[in-house]
Protein backbone atom coordinates (compact mmCIF):
# COMPACT_ATOMS: atom_id res chain seq x y z
CA UNK A 1 0.00 0.00 0.00
CA UNK A 2 2.73 2.14 1.06
CA UNK A 3 4.93 1.14 -1.75
CA UNK A 4 2.02 2.22 -4.45
CA UNK A 5 1.71 5.67 -3.35
CA UNK A 6 5.38 6.16 -3.28
CA UNK A 7 5.21 4.82 -6.79
CA UNK A 8 2.27 6.83 -7.66
CA UNK A 9 4.14 10.18 -6.01
CA UNK A 10 7.33 9.46 -7.90
CA UNK A 11 5.28 9.25 -11.28
CA UNK A 12 3.15 12.54 -10.71
CA UNK A 13 6.06 14.05 -9.92
CA UNK A 14 9.32 12.70 -11.73
CA UNK A 15 10.50 12.22 -7.86
CA UNK A 16 14.25 11.02 -8.30
CA UNK A 17 15.62 7.92 -6.65
CA UNK A 18 17.53 9.53 -3.27
CA UNK A 19 13.80 11.04 -2.76
CA UNK A 20 12.34 7.68 -3.17
CA UNK A 21 14.62 6.34 -0.76
CA UNK A 22 14.08 8.59 1.77
CA UNK A 23 10.85 8.41 1.49
CA UNK A 24 11.04 4.39 1.96
CA UNK A 25 13.42 4.23 5.31
CA UNK A 26 11.84 2.27 8.10
CA UNK A 27 10.62 5.24 10.35
CA UNK A 28 8.40 6.78 7.60
CA UNK A 29 6.96 3.30 6.42
CA UNK A 30 6.69 2.70 10.18
CA UNK A 31 4.76 6.19 10.56
CA UNK A 32 2.45 5.15 7.37
CA UNK A 33 1.44 1.95 9.19
CA UNK A 34 0.89 3.50 12.24
CA UNK A 35 -0.88 6.29 10.89
CA UNK A 36 -3.20 4.72 8.58
CA UNK A 37 -3.86 1.17 11.13
CA UNK A 38 -7.76 1.53 10.73
CA UNK A 39 -7.62 1.68 7.07
CA UNK A 40 -5.01 -1.11 6.79
CA UNK A 41 -6.99 -3.14 8.94
CA UNK A 42 -10.15 -2.71 6.83
CA UNK A 43 -8.83 -3.84 3.35
CA UNK A 44 -7.54 -6.66 5.28
CA UNK A 45 -11.10 -7.23 5.83
CA UNK A 46 -12.07 -6.35 2.75
CA UNK A 47 -9.52 -8.83 0.83
CA UNK A 48 -10.43 -11.57 3.26
CA UNK A 49 -14.23 -11.21 2.60
CA UNK A 50 -13.47 -11.38 -1.56
CA UNK A 51 -11.56 -14.39 -1.11
CA UNK A 52 -14.24 -16.10 0.71
CA UNK A 53 -16.92 -15.20 -1.94
CA UNK A 54 -14.54 -16.12 -4.45
CA UNK A 55 -14.32 -19.49 -2.73
CA UNK A 56 -17.96 -20.14 -1.73
CA UNK A 57 -19.67 -19.05 -5.05
CA UNK A 58 -16.79 -20.85 -7.32
CA UNK A 59 -15.83 -17.49 -9.53
CA UNK A 60 -13.23 -18.28 -11.87
CA UNK A 61 -10.86 -16.22 -13.91
CA UNK A 62 -9.43 -17.53 -17.15
CA UNK A 63 -5.48 -18.23 -17.37
CA UNK A 64 -5.58 -15.58 -20.58
CA UNK A 65 -7.16 -12.85 -17.85
CA UNK A 66 -4.18 -13.91 -15.33
CA UNK A 67 -1.41 -13.71 -17.93
CA UNK A 68 -2.44 -10.02 -19.23
CA UNK A 69 -2.89 -8.71 -16.21
CA UNK A 70 0.51 -9.78 -14.96
CA UNK A 71 2.40 -8.65 -18.39
CA UNK A 72 0.18 -5.32 -17.64
CA UNK A 73 2.00 -5.40 -14.05
CA UNK A 74 5.27 -6.27 -15.33
CA UNK A 75 5.29 -3.41 -17.93
CA UNK A 76 4.43 -0.89 -15.15
CA UNK A 77 7.66 -2.07 -13.29
CA UNK A 78 9.81 -2.12 -16.30
CA UNK A 79 8.46 1.03 -17.51
CA UNK A 80 10.12 2.70 -14.36
CA UNK A 81 12.90 0.57 -14.19
CA UNK A 82 11.87 -0.96 -10.94
CA UNK A 83 12.56 -4.54 -9.60
CA UNK A 84 9.91 -6.68 -8.63
CA UNK A 85 9.33 -9.98 -7.33
CA UNK A 86 7.92 -12.48 -9.47
CA UNK A 87 5.95 -14.68 -7.18
CA UNK A 88 4.58 -11.41 -5.91
CA UNK A 89 3.23 -10.05 -8.99
CA UNK A 90 1.27 -13.21 -9.67
CA UNK A 91 -0.14 -13.18 -6.37
CA UNK A 92 -1.57 -9.90 -6.23
CA UNK A 93 -2.33 -10.56 -9.92
CA UNK A 94 -4.90 -13.44 -8.93
CA UNK A 95 -5.97 -10.53 -6.06
CA UNK A 96 -6.89 -8.13 -8.34
CA UNK A 97 -8.63 -11.16 -10.48
CA UNK A 98 -10.55 -11.92 -7.51
CA UNK A 99 -11.50 -8.96 -6.56
CA UNK A 100 -12.84 -7.63 -10.15
CA UNK A 101 -14.59 -11.04 -10.27
CA UNK A 102 -16.63 -10.88 -6.79
CA UNK A 103 -17.34 -7.13 -6.96
CA UNK A 104 -19.17 -8.53 -10.92
CA UNK A 105 -20.81 -11.19 -9.05
CA UNK A 106 -22.21 -8.55 -6.55
CA UNK A 107 -23.49 -5.93 -8.79
CA UNK A 108 -24.97 -9.08 -11.05
CA UNK A 109 -26.31 -10.73 -7.95
CA UNK A 110 -27.38 -7.96 -4.88
CA UNK A 111 -29.93 -5.44 -4.30
CA UNK A 112 -29.21 -2.24 -3.10
CA UNK A 113 -31.31 0.04 -1.18
CA UNK A 114 -30.27 3.48 -0.26
CA UNK A 115 -31.05 4.89 2.68
CA UNK A 116 -30.84 8.56 3.50
CA UNK A 117 -29.82 9.71 7.18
Amino acid sequence: MYAGKLLELQVKTNMGKEQMMALSSEEMVNNYLISQKKTIVDGVKQILACAEIFKMEKLQYSEEELKQEIENAEAGFKQFNQEYDKERVVEQAKELLEGAKVLDWLVENTDITYKTV
